[in-house]
């Protein structure tokens, strides 16, 4: 008997089905057998493709997820990328798993990849492609201890691109922190140098860093800064045009630790940043959408509340 059919045969028969039930089944799915061939007589169906595909990005990383296809003679899926998504674009195999999952490492922080997944049965017939090309781009992460600036000014602030605490009034500061008279503290995403530029959005309480996938269109704070809260996550939009977001772990009267991400893909033509953080499903942003001249990004740059009261830092 066809070496196929009979390691079909025999995984039905241990799911504890009967002999009459299994030839049955495998009839419906093979056809039937004449006499003492060893032949069928009768096409073996290519799977259905796979569906839902979707992507989570992490630190140097991607994960890759999807829909169960639902196949008795299935045997593995085989998973492809590219860094296009457009019609006519050869995606290259990449990996293939037994399960819904796949995890890509072989990717670089700020590229953005595009992934495809087939399905394919015992005697080697492959699927179309998925439908949906889960797109990911993976970005910068970490957690790093900021001083408060009165303590120490010059590790204050926080670069994200080269990851490392910088003075808070760095041209390349694109956070800093400090503290008013009565003890709030706060989180800047202006730059002392280049005070028009730069923002951050608090997004109020999150359970998990994960919790706000991407940045928001509108929103930002018309001063620069927000109250810092422990438990909180803020989104930053860079001086540079890039995202981050950063979310409070703990705070005290010396220092702050921050857990952070930051995307330093490039998805608008002429140097906008790419807004997605993380992805809970797998929506690609509209990143033509993100323009500091509309919206209500701030506007009024001569407006600096907080600096005009307490002076330059406190």
């Amino acid at each position: 008997m066809n070496k196929k059919l009979n390691k079909v045969i025999n995984r039905r028969a241990t799911q504890g089905l009967s002999f009459i039930a299994v030839m049955a089944l495998t009839i419906a799915t093979f056809g039937f057998t004449t006499g003492c061939e060893d032949k069928i007589v009768a096409f073996d169906e290519t799977p259905v493709a796979p569906q839902g595909v979707y992507t989570v990005r992490a630190d140097d990383t991607v994960f890759v997820y999807w829909l169960p296809v639902e196949a008795d003679d299935f045997d593995h899926y085989n998973i492809y990328s590219a860094f296009d998504s457009s019609n006519g674009t050869e995606f290259t195999l990449i990996g293939t798993s037994t399960d819904e999952s796949f995890i890509d490492t072989d990717v670089v922080n700020g590229t953005r990849y595009f992934y495809a997944v087939t399905a394919v049965d015992f005697a080697g017939n492959e699927s179309l492609e998925s439908a949906e090309y889960g797109g990911a781009t993976p970005r910068f992460a970490g957690r790093v201890v900021l001083l408060i600036s009165n303590i120490d000014s010059a590790n204050s602030g926080f670069n994200f691109a080269s990851g490392s605490p910088v003075a808070f009034n760095s041209p390349v500061a694109d956070i800093w922190i400090d503290r008013d008279g009565s003890g709030v503290l706060y989180i800047n995403a202006d730059s002392i140098a280049n005070p028009e530029l730069g923002d951050v959005q608090d997004m109020g309480f999150t359970s998990s860093f994960d919790e706000i996938g991407s940045a928001p269109l509108d929103g930002w704070s018309a001063l620069g800064f927000s109250e810092l809260i422990v438990g909180h996550t803020y989104v930053i939009w860079t001086q540079d045009d890039r995202y981050a977001k950063v979310r409070i772990s703990e705070t005290n009267t010396t220092f702050v630790i921050i857990d952070y991400a930051y995307q330093s893909g490039t998805a608008i033509a002429g140097g906008g940043g790419e807004p997605e953080l993380v992805a809970p499903n797998g929506d690609i942003i509209d990143a033509s959408e993100y323009d500091r001249s509309t919206g209500d990004h701030r506007t009024d740059f001569s407006v600096r509340a907080k600096q005009a009261q307490v002076g330059v830092v406190q």
